[in-house]
């Protein structure tokens, strides 16, 4: 009996002292997406928090958005990542939880060896988060990313920001993507670029800012960055796995790509890619059979590749990866590129 007793009262220590630890939900800030600037002529870091709005509010020093918003932002500024965070971290009332994070969004004015690697060790000392966000880079302002006065009229900040997408038109680019470019030797990676932008918006009559992807970032050796526009080098798009792409290439041609993957490998001193995808018709307005509009499409991809990988060979990146996959064996500069395209009409 006195066992059972006993037993019991550890039990119920162990709830209340559990029960003393939790927090409820209006206690703490939950971290959906963090952007990052490097001011080159004070030599300090500003990083903004961006908070998912429960039902919380946070209070700090900081500058707040309204509550009834989709979200709200601190921003802080100091010689080092950790001590920007801390900061926010140290001035509010509430636990502020990193557990939940979406994204991290840098400038392209952040990018150095020094900048780059302090952030890889902030993140591989810090034990408060999940390392599974994704990254992106841009070429606005972050005051101009994080204007949260528009999150209500536009859906594309509050899906970037936060992760919630059905689809995606460019291939994700994950934290443990980033530590694979900056620690492998002759690892090249594209990261998606997004930038600020004016669209239209029906129901209010007016125009608003909103988020759009507008072109590439590759990190390279020296972690300088190296930043391409779709407009100018649309095959870089090409060279990634992504869920939809709208493309029209004639006033008579126009059809989405869908669930694009692309691998490669080395066979017989050639990079070999290989290319599977469904293709969905708008428009075939020439009436074209299966096989003359698989012929079009597969000369369309297999131009924009090249043109793409032309480009960047000319700017010493070796976006294929061949030096890496051949074990430096191969000049990427002369390697053949053989094509396997399967399309599926849906």
């Amino acid at each position: 009996m006195r066992k059972i007793l006993l037993i019991l009262i550890i039990y119920f220590l162990i709830i209340c002292t559990s029960c003393k630890d939790n927090k409820e939900i209006h206690e703490i800030s939950f971290v959906s997406s963090i952007g990052i600037d490097y001011k080159i002529d004070t030599n300090e870091y500003e990083v903004i928090l961006y908070f998912i709005n429960t039902i919380n509010n946070v209070s700090v020093d900081y500058g707040l958005s309204e509550p009834e918003l989709l979200g709200y932002t601190a921003t802080s500024t100091s010689n080092s990542i950790t001590n920007a965070i801390s900061k926010i971290q140290n001035n509010s009332e509430t636990i502020i939880s990193l557990k939940h994070l979406e994204t991290v969004i840098f400038t392209e004015t952040f990018f150095n060896k020094k900048n780059v690697l302090e952030f890889y060790n902030y993140c591989k000392n810090s034990h408060s988060f999940f390392h599974a966000f994704e990254i992106f880079i841009t070429d606005s302002k972050l005051s101009d990313i994080y204007l949260i006065e528009n999150m209500t009229d536009s859906p594309s900040y509050y899906t970037l920001l936060t992760g919630k997408k059905t689809g995606y038109e460019y291939d994700k680019v994950l934290f443990y993507n980033f530590v694979n470019d900056i620690l492998t030797p002759n690892y090249y990676l594209i990261y998606p670029k997004i930038t600020v932008t004016e669209e239209y918006y029906k129901k209010n009559d007016k125009t608003f800012k909103t988020l759009s992807h507008n072109g590439y970032s590759i990190l390279k050796e020296d972690y300088s960055l190296s930043t391409y526009n779709l407009n100018t080098i649309k095959g870089l798009k090409f060279l990634n796995d992504f869920s939809h792409y709208n493309i029209k290439i004639n006033d008579s041609l126009h059809f989405y790509l869908k669930n694009y993957k692309i691998s490669k490998n080395i066979k017989k001193g050639e990079i070999h890619l290989k290319i599977n995808c469904e293709v969905q018709l708008i428009e075939n307005i020439n009436n074209l059979n299966n096989n003359k509009l698989t012929k079009e499409i597969k000369l369309f991809l297999i131009n924009e590749i090249n043109n793409c990988i032309n480009i960047l060979r000319e700017d010493n990146i070796d976006i294929l990866n061949i030096n890496l996959l051949s074990n430096n064996k191969l000049d990427y500069q002369n390697t053949l590129i053989n094509y396997q395209i399967n399309l599926y009409f849906k």
